[in-house]
């Protein structure tokens, strides 16, 4: 088993845990990018990372290598921690194939019930508890609504952009947010990176298995 986690806490805390199931530890590291070089050199058969909101570069750095594992070592066992599972996240992650995902701040027992699944081959029935979003129906004007608002505008100065009004461009907000799973500004922000990512095409990434174009941009 490997770890990846830039948190230095979260790696002391979670290994006594893993040797509690005799999981035993082939190497671990703080950033994505360096998990590439030692899962290329040292192949493992389950990978934990932890995912941290308010780290969002660190975090879109960790969502492309998850999906480069995926392709390159599609028998990899992924299970992602995330400190704040907002349901935008959430969906990503599914989409990606990670079958394991763990909210930070859970009970014990539903940690050992996670790590038990994984080292049965199995899909996570614990993790089907977190909410996942519902962004592929977000509509253009909605969708343009939070496009500007990562862009820090008020939703004033959209509706002076757009021609709106106010009241359609905070109910367009509200609408959208409650779609993406976003309870408030701070999230969305915090996300911002990831978000705007995931509409963009990759211009030479081929997708394999369950993972389709849709991950990326919507049409």
């Amino acid at each position: 088993m490997a770890v990846v986690s830039p948190c230095r806490f979260f790696q002391a805390g979670i290994w006594p845990l893993l040797n509690t199931h005799s999981l035993s530890r082939v190497w671990h590291c703080q950033k994505a990018a360096e998990a590439q070089w030692y899962l290329d050199e040292q192949p493992v058969d389950v990978l934990v990372m932890s995912l941290h909101v308010g780290q969002p570069t660190d975090l879109l750095s960790a969502l492309r290598f998850i999906q480069q594992v995926r392709i390159s070592f599609p028998g990899v066992a992924l299970m992602a921690i995330l400190d704040d599972p907002i349901p935008y996240l959430v969906t990503r992650l599914r989409r990606l194939g990670v079958r394991h995902i763990v909210d930070l701040g859970q009970p014990l027992v539903l940690w050992h019930t996670h790590l038990r699944q994984i080292l049965l081959g199995e899909d996570s029935r614990a993790g089907c508890t977190l909410p996942g979003c519902d962004e592929q129906t977000l509509s253009m004007g909605e969708r343009q609504v939070v496009e500007y608002l990562i862009q820090g505008m008020t939703p004033a100065e959209i509706a002076a952009l757009t021609r709106r009004s106010i009241k359609t461009i905070s109910t367009q907000k509200g609408i959208a947010m409650h779609k993406l799973g976003i309870r408030h500004y701070a999230q969305l922000i915090a996300i911002q990176r990831v978000f705007t990512d995931s509409w963009l095409p990759h211009d030479g990434v081929q997708m394999v298995g369950e993972l389709t174009p849709s991950l990326w941009y919507y049409c």
